[in-house]
């Protein structure tokens, strides 16, 4: 069943493009809610500016990537996402819960009840309407999870998420036994590298907990699948470091919690995921799958495990 703040707006989204994807239901303890009940919506046929690397300013679709230069609300949350934050449902949740995030490459004009319903494994999506598919990436690259605090005197409903991130998951890199392409990238497990297509691996799963030392109150949820630049694309073609997507959902949350005070110290968004950044360009190595650069750290800043800050790196 498709949330009812979507009935409005469906007629407008026939032109997204499957190619891509958005991250559009959340499970909590295992139990799938409505697509995009407690998930900020974003708005199709969307300019945004010009794109280095080539990519002109057109209007986006539906499922379009974002790109690190496009309007920071955009960056944060989903483009024109505070257009739709009062329509979005706050969800109760309590400190140790454990989360899943599910996305889909249809566009809300083209989802039936078979997008969501018996999917594999319990997933909270299927491939097309077809449920013995898995919906899987498109892209290669880490899947990373922040949540960022609502400040005094907003609520989930109308803070922009301009305050700091912290990082609480990441699904990344897996080590395998192939001296030639020695790692894969778990959110595109089945399809990656398509040369080596095996569709007996599934897709990773974007399952985490939110940390009990986390302090009560209402808060951004956000998941962002991260596909990285090249560095030769930066040293040879456009004069800058390549054309990075993300492809980013929030939701909106109120935690129930023991703890009081803050957060550790977060990273801004999109400062964050800018080219320069750590983690948001890599070798023409890295990205054909023979090694691993000895300077790649996963983008969006430190992990917090709840206990302190930790430095997010591959553990190959």
């Amino acid at each position: 069943m498709v949330h009812s703040s979507l009935i409005v707006a469906v007629a407008a989204f026939a032109s997204s493009v499957h190619g891509h994807y958005t991250f559009v239901r959340l499970a909590v303890n295992g139990k799938w809610h409505e697509p995009m009940q407690y998930v900020r919506n974003k708005t199709d046929n969307y300019w945004e500016a010009d794109t280095p690397g080539g990519y002109s300013n057109r209007p986006r679709d539906w499922n379009w990537w974002t790109a690190p230069t496009d309007k920071p609300e955009s960056m944060r949350c989903g483009r024109d996402n505070m257009a739709w934050a009062n329509q979005t449902d706050v969800l109760s949740v309590r400190t140790g819960d454990e989360f899943e995030f599910a996305h889909t490459s249809e566009p809300p004009s083209a989802w039936t009840d078979g997008t969501f319903n018996n999917c594999p494994d319990g997933r909270g999506t299927c491939k097309g309407s077809d449920p013995s598919q898995y919906p899987y990436y498109f892209h290669a690259g880490p899947v990373v999870v922040h949540i960022s605090k609502v400040p005094e005197g907003k609520d989930a409903h109308t803070y922009d998420g301009s305050g700091e991130w912290v990082k609480i998951h990441t699904l990344g890199l897996e080590k395998r036994p192939n001296e030639a392409k020695p790692y894969i990238w778990l959110p595109r497990m089945g399809r990656e590298p398509e040369d080596e297509y095996d569709p007996a691996r599934k897709p990773g799963r974007i399952i985490f907990k939110l940390p009990k030392e986390t302090p009560k109150g209402q808060y951004l949820l956000r998941a962002a699948s991260v596909w990285q630049a090249y560095r030769y694309t930066y040293e040879n073609t456009t004069g800058v470091a390549g054309v990075a997507q993300l492809y980013h959902s929030c939701a909106q949350l109120e935690v129930a919690s023991d703890v009081t005070g803050s957060l550790p110290k977060g990273v801004l968004i999109p400062e964050a995921f800018q080219y320069d950044q750590p983690g948001m360009n890599t070798s023409s190595e890295m990205a054909l799958y023979q090694k691993v650069d000895e300077d790649y750290t996963y983008p969006g800043g430190p992990l917090w495990n709840g206990k302190e800050l930790v430095e997010d790196k591959p553990a190959l």
